[in-house]
């Protein structure tokens, strides 16, 4: 029954008994050789082919909570030791902002057009990057004419001075 209804990908009812099986055999493997027995040692034990072992033993899973203390002497929960994803590190967050405040001094360094055309192009003022025909659209010319102001605006970008003050960057 818990086999059903415990996890959110349902395993089926052989595996789960092949789990079950696993997990005795391997309790009192170690209990008795006082060390982890190997998948073959297993598999003499419960009877079982080693290709259903390993494919049982992609779906055992140990479920513990976080909020679990960590060994009974230690007041830490695993809560303290895993870190949050969601939030940028301080190194990564100023690389960050000093990365927006060069491009948005070299694209300073292009005519309004241009620069208008970059920034919509690539969505560097945190709307979603646009085609060349929608930027056409906006500007009431071609996309042809939109691609030749991008070309130009590039090349002026390219330039080797504007390399070695972002070349930096590269490296993160």
């Amino acid at each position: 029954m818990v086999a059903h209804h415990a996890r959110g990908i349902q395993v089926p009812c052989t595996l789960s008994t092949a789990i079950i099986q696993i997990q005795k055999a391997r309790k009192s493997l170690s209990k008795s050789r006082w060390k982890y027995p190997k998948e073959d040692e297993i598999a003499k034990v419960t009877g079982l082919s080693l290709a259903k072992i390993r494919s049982a033993n992609k779906c055992f899973r140990v479920v513990d909570s976080i909020d679990q203390k960590i060994r009974d002497c230690m007041n830490a929960k695993y809560l303290e030791f895993i870190p949050d994803l969601s939030i940028r590190s301080p190194e990564k967050t100023v690389t960050r902002q000093h990365m927006k405040e060069d491009i948005h001094d070299l694209l300073n360094g292009l005519e309004t057009r241009e620069r208008q055309d970059m920034v919509l192009r690539y969505g560097l003022k945190g709307s979603p990057p646009k085609s060349l025909e929608e930027n056409g659209r906006l500007f009431h010319v071609s996309k042809e004419w939109i691609r030749r102001i991008e070309m130009k605006a590039m090349t002026k970008l390219r330039d080797k001075e504007t390399y070695r003050n972002l070349s930096h960057y590269l490296d993160l």
